[in-house]
């Protein structure tokens, strides 16, 4: 089960576990999920000069965070960024939801 938990407030996503829909290297639950995590971290990464400070990005296998504090005049970038990547884990759950738990805190 991949846990996928959004903090809003610190605009952080993090994801932790495997989808254990298929054997490792042919689970397209899981891939799905890392092509959104990677898309996430991407897109942050490429918007540094509309952050305050670091990102806060690390991705290792069956573990992410991807977080950022943006500049006051970016926070509604940088909101819609996370948006449209949290609507990709929407769009996921509702195709294979029994294998994501998916929190909003």
């Amino acid at each position: 089960m991949v846990d996928v938990t959004f903090k809003p407030k610190e605009l952080k996503l993090t994801i932790k576990g495997h989808a254990g829909a298929a054997e490792k290297g042919k689970d397209i639950v899981c891939s799905a999920v890392s092509i959104l995590a990677y898309q996430l971290a991407f897109a942050v990464e490429e918007s540094r000069d509309m952050l305050e400070e670091e990102p806060v990005i690390q991705i290792e296998e069956g573990d992410v965070v991807v977080s950022c504090v943006p500049k006051k005049p970016f926070l509604a970038t940088m909101q819609r960024t996370y948006w449209t990547v949290l609507c990709g884990f929407e769009l996921l759950i509702s195709m294979h939801g029994n294998y994501i738990n998916f929190t909003v805190e």
